[in-house]
């Protein structure tokens, strides 16, 4: 499924000239050989582009890109094999670089050797300036007698990796992958294939074409420098006299569409912010984001802010933003229709992550957009706790289910079925109603931190996990009207925190730090312990507004404390506890609770 609208997507971005066209490859190059009309090296020039980029700490430093040149079609080998017009430089020169003695020595002589019959055979009969210089290269360059170069010795380290394409003595016209008669010839042999008996039936497109022996590599993904989707290394993957991958049965044209298209999507960023268009990270799972038959930036926009990109400012978006955030923290229902004029769009969302050499696929979504951000609108309104003014993103709340003190991540089965729920409107997993509660009783505030035990995300959490699995109706704002002794539990626990709190000043602990766990589990035996408490901490209060308050609540529960709480119960005692401890505080302390 993916792999064919990865095909279909490829079809859009060449129509609009995104992608480079059948029978050329991006190459990233990082070095200019100029060469003399006899073929001698005159100099190799760094064409690298810099840039400053700031680091998470916020260090600025400066960073090197290579180039992204079109060449000739570069097939997939694990064999010494010298492509047409070469970029490595193992094949051009010859040579290997020594740190330890900084000096250069032969150890790819065959690979050399490749590389000049490959290169004389392919522009044979061409007769231009900076052809006919390349010719005198290929014949005159003897790897043997190069290494003492100065030029080729002051590559050092970058000579082993590094990408060269070759240009004129005094960088006059084209780089020579781009002169017109090697285009022309390119060209001329991709519409001049023709089918041959060995062809067969492409299991994406349906039409006749050879069978991709190997696939090119797919780069972005978090954790893996390159990977392939289709990759058999055993004889158990074999069937009907099929090897490798060959059991795929995808012809090189259609995998070369898919895998461009998708190292499209997990490269390509906005000119402005720098920041990635249609790829986002969950701790280590790496999510794409497109659709398969249409332009769609104003898509991919509005689900990235709705879903993964905290970054992204509300005020630049569409002006219907700022509404649908208003029907989010309220808890309103919305109309789609409000948002996006067309939501008919064939729409992918998919989580991917690494796996030795291949790429494992977590999830993979299919819907038209209007349905798919119809669910994630749904999930922002569950988890919604009236505060803030953007979105909370999957990586803000994968954050809540692992310690804030340690460098654990949420375990990927579970960031699996969160998004199930999130893209597909399914009942949250079980684990995370109790991932989160557990993180609220083992969790403790820092002085720099005062609200991580109990904030916003996490009780947002609960109250969608209550909502939406068990047919709870808990509100955004306190139901003082709600009568199960769970949720009152919570309500006198907040009351009785901020009589503490107001009768002791600044306090370096509270009975949060001391009880929450076990008036949370076991109500009945805390309780009566702490009632005791705040008589003592009442006597230095000159109000009976909290003594009002602590009767209305009793009396709710007929003066009667659960012996233990579910694991949903707990869920609406800390709803419960959050709602009446910031029922005047949100609005002015802001969205971090």
């Amino acid at each position: 499924m993916l792999i064919k609208a990865l095909c279909d997507f490829y079809d859009v971005l060449a129509a609009e000239g995104k992608v480079i066209e059948k029978g050329f490859s991006a190459v990233p190059i990082q070095y200019a050989v100029s060469l003399s009309p006899e073929g001698r090296i005159t100099g190799i020039t760094d064409i690298r582009r810099e840039r400053t980029v700031t680091d998470k700490k916020g260090k600025v430093k400066t960073e090197y890109e290579p180039v992204m040149c079109r060449f000739p079609f570069r097939e997939k080998s694990t064999s010494i094999k010298a492509y047409r017009i070469d970029h490595r430089g193992k094949y051009i020169f010859g040579l290997s670089y020594d740190p330890d003695t900084n000096t250069l020595s032969v150890t790819d002589k065959l690979a050399n050797d490749k590389f000049k019959e490959k290169n004389l055979e392919f522009i044979e009969g061409m007769d231009e300036p900076l052809v006919n210089a390349f010719r005198n290269f290929l014949t005159d360059f003897v790897p043997e007698d190069e290494t003492e170069n100065p030029l080729i010795l002051s590559l050092g380290k970058n000579l082993k990796d590094a990408g060269f394409y070759f240009i004129q003595d005094g960088f006059a016209g084209k780089p020579l992958q781009e002169a017109d008669c090697i285009v022309q010839k390119i060209r001329s042999e991709n519409a001049a294939e023709e089918s041959s008996d060995d062809d067969e039936i492409c299991a994406v497109s349906g039409k006749r074409g050879k069978i991709a022996q190997l696939h090119n590599n797919v780069k972005g993904i978090l954790g893996q420098k390159a990977g392939t989707f289709v990759c058999v290394n055993s004889t158990a993957g074999e069937s009907y006299g099929k090897t490798k991958a060959y059991t795929s049965n995808i012809s090189e044209e259609s995998m070369s569409k898919y895998t461009e298209a998708f190292n499209y999507l997990t490269s390509h960023t906005d000119p402005n912010t720098q920041k990635f268009t249609n790829k986002a990270y969950i701790d280590s799972m790496t999510v794409i984001f497109f659709a398969a038959d249409k332009n769609s930036e104003k898509e991919d926009a509005f689900l990235r802010f709705f879903a993964f990109d905290d970054s992204i400012n509300a005020d630049k978006l569409e002006p219907q933003i700022q509404s649908v955030m208003a029907h989010i923290q309220k808890g309103d229902a919305l109309d789609i229709n409000e948002i996006v004029t067309d939501g008919s769009a064939d729409y992918y969302v998919a989580g991917l992550v690494p796996n030795s050499s291949r790429v494992c696929m977590k999830f993979c979504y299919r819907d038209s957009f209007g349905k798919i951000l119809e669910n994630v609108l749904r999930h922002q309104r569950d988890i919604s706790m009236g505060s803030g003014d953007k979105p909370v993103t999957v990586s803000q709340l994968t954050a809540e289910l692992v310690s804030p003190v340690s460098k654990e991540q949420a375990p990927p089965p579970l960031i699996s079925a969160l998004m199930d729920s999130i893209f597909l409107g399914r009942r949250y997993p079980d684990s995370l109603l109790a991932a989160v509660i557990n993180r609220v009783k083992t969790d403790s505030d820092t002085e720099d931190k005062p609200y991580r035990k109990i904030n916003s995300r996490r009780v947002g959490i609960i109250k969608a996990c209550l909502n939406r699995n068990y047919k709870e109706e808990f509100t955004v704002a306190l139901d003082e009207n709600r009568k199960d002794k769970a949720y009152l539990c919570g309500r006198l626990f907040a009351v009785l925190e901020k009589i503490q709190r107001d009768a002791q000043g600044d306090l370096n602990s509270t009975i949060k730090d001391s009880y929450f766990a076990a008036a949370c589990s076991k109500p009945s035996v805390v309780f009566p312990r702490l009632m005791m408490l705040a008589q003592n901490h009442l006597k230095k209060l000159d109000s009976d507004y909290y003594n009002y308050l602590m009767g209305e609540i009793i009396n709710l529960m007929e003066g009667n404390f659960p012996s233990a709480l579910s694991i949903e119960e707990q869920g609406a005692f800390i709803i419960g506890y959050y709602q009446q401890f910031f029922l005047k505080k949100k609005a002015a302390e802001g969205s971090d609770k």
